[in-house]
């Protein structure tokens, strides 16, 4: 099965994606400071393109100005 999404699609998944993975790690992490820095770190990679998700969603918009489309 082909999973066919345009651009807006797969930054919209690719946002989902690093906030679910935000709020699992701060559900399951025992003290509040590793809460605060599980929930932390993937959105601050998101914001310094860091993260495979942050660099997803670049990818996919940059996808059609390359000229790979």
């Amino acid at each position: 099965m082909a999973v066919r999404l345009d651009t807006d699609g797969w930054s919209l998944l690719a946002a989902g994606v690093t906030v679910l993975y935000a709020a699992a790690m701060h559900w399951c992490m025992p003290t509040p400071t590793a809460r605060l820095r599980a929930f932390a770190a993937p959105l601050v990679g998101y914001w310094m393109i860091g993260s495979g998700t942050a660099c997803t969603a670049l990818g996919a918009y940059l996808w059609p100005h390359l000229g790979a489309a």
